[in-house]
């Protein structure tokens, strides 16, 4: 996976499909979870897919291949040595200009953090509070979705 994400930087055609399958898959705790107890390859594996997909969407407009990049860094998450590196990633998501891509960045975290609960904030009350700030703001740049 690394090597294809790396070969084919900035390959639009490649990108966008390729993203969608890495989501798919870190969102299925299946493929990924013995990585993620695994402190050498896990570790080393989450971070080169952080590094290299922070690239990716490093000064993009492609709002496509942003859109598919939430997936792949809320799967990063469950990864510790990338949990707050990819926490970090979606904060910066949340202040993007395209209201689409806060707003399903703020639904996938939601998510996120409903599903793993523990493994994305250790801290039950401060995941009651991120809850209310996801669901009180209006992401989507009107007050009509509210």
């Amino acid at each position: 996976l690394l090597y294809c994400l790396k070969k084919r930087h900035l390959n639009q055609l490649f990108m966008v499909p390729f993203l969608k399958a890495i989501g798919i898959l870190l969102a299925d705790k299946i493929y990924f979870e013995p990585l993620q107890n695994d402190a050498k390859f896990g570790t080393e594996f989450a971070k080169k897919m952080y590094s290299q997909l922070k690239k990716e969407c490093y000064k993009s407009t492609d709002i496509l291949k942003l859109l598919t990049s939430i997936k792949v860094f809320t799967g990063l998450i469950l990864f510790p040595a990338t949990r707050e590196s990819a926490l970090q990633r979606l904060m910066i998501f949340m202040g993007y200009q395209y209201p689409a891509l806060r707003k399903q960045t703020c639904l996938e975290l939601t998510s996120a953090i409903a599903a793993y609960g523990e493994k994305v904030i250790e801290d039950e009350e401060k995941q009651n509070i991120a809850f209310d700030y996801l669901s009180t703001n209006v992401w989507s740049g009107n007050d009509l979705d509210r």
